[in-house]
């Protein structure tokens, strides 16, 4: 008798029946049921609070305090992962009808979408809901809908999964710089500047403007220097890591703008961007600070964008990136022709 060899046994089943079976009929219907969108919630309320947070940046403890707010859409996307293997696909509709997420945000910042009916689009609802808006809420519902859409589409087509805690902080953040200049709106300068306009002599105007990258949370400054006449004196592209927002991307360009000009060994320097917060809080009794245009701006916007072709801090004297120099061409000669 070969005790290493298989006698290759046909039935089985006399020693399966000797087997205890511990799952019983009903418990294993029970297991194979699809899951369903309440015990979602049952599973949610047991979890530690403050156990490791996902990739979303949460803990549980956040689904728990506001699961009014963001409850319905959880329980929609977890059933369709766990019985179907995918989540349903996101589209305009769901986030007009559907989306409890973005109804709970906008209820807390005093906007109430307009009741949905089977025969109102998506558009006119949000038209009827925009025209009794207020400006404040009028710019919180456009910030909001392009942030998250804009963060569905980084998902949809580059595979890149939004941060939620960034996604609200981006909001947030826009809110807060839209009251601040309302509140300093009777403190600015009308703006007249429509193009870009040189120094007085013996002086150097330094303009500055930068780029921010949401999901990597970095922005790269573009600032230019240049003389009384136009001509191109000093220029640099400077990537800053760990950026919340678009404010600070700005005031981290202007700050590298004065910091150059700094090191350059300029006196007299007059510092030129088109971001009006920024310009609100340079703004003093003593200081002349005007605003430009976007337009007035555009030559330190094309330095700004070099990050495209530059990963690293770049410098140049009495030159610039080919776009840059092209840019700055059409300004002197437009300053030259009066």
């Amino acid at each position: 008798m070969n005790l290493f060899a298989s006698s290759s046994p046909t039935d089985a089943a006399w020693i399966l029946d000797k087997v205890q079976a511990h799952v019983t009929t009903p418990m294993n219907a029970m297991l194979l049921e699809p899951f369903r969108k309440e015990e979602v919630w049952k599973v949610v309320k047991c979890m530690a609070p403050m156990k490791a947070t996902g990739i979303d940046g949460f803990p549980a403890l956040f689904y728990q305090t506001y699961w009014h707010i963001v409850g319905n859409d959880v329980v929609d996307f977890c059933p369709s992962i766990l019985n179907e293997g995918h989540a349903a696909v996101e589209s305009i509709e769901h986030v007009m009808k559907e989306c409890t997420f973005i109804e709970g945000f906008l209820k807390a910042q005093g906007i109430h979408l307009v009741i949905y009916s089977a025969d109102v689009s998506w558009k006119d609802r949000l038209a009827l809901t925009f025209q009794g808006l207020s400006s404040i809420h009028k710019y919180a519902l456009m910030v909001t809908f392009n942030t998250v859409w804009y963060a569905r589409n980084k998902l949809v087509h580059e595979g890149l999964k939004p941060v939620l805690s960034n996604t609200l902080s981006f909001i947030l953040a826009s809110l807060k710089e839209y009251d601040m200049l309302q509140a300093h709106t009777c403190l600015m300068p009308t703006v007249t500047q429509l193009k870009w306009r040189a120094s007085l002599e013996n002086e150097v105007k330094v303009n500055f403007d930068s780029t921010f990258i949401q999901q990597s949370m970095r922005s790269v400054s573009g600032v230019i220097c240049r003389d009384n006449e136009g001509f191109i004196l000093a220029a640099c592209s400077f990537m800053h890591l760990s950026v919340r927002d678009t404010f600070m991307a700005e005031a981290l360009s202007c700050l590298q703008a004065i910091t150059f000009a700094w090191e350059l060994g300029f006196t007299r320097v007059v510092v030129e961007g088109d971001s009006r917060t920024v310009i609100m809080k340079c703004q003093s009794e003593d200081n002349d600070v005007s605003l430009i245009t976007p337009e007035a701006n555009m030559t330190a916007h094309i330095m700004a964008q070099e990050d495209k072709v530059f990963d690293c801090p770049m410098y140049w004297i009495e030159e610039a990136p080919p776009r840059t120099m092209l840019a700055a061409e059409k300004d002197r000669l437009a300053i030259a022709q009066g």
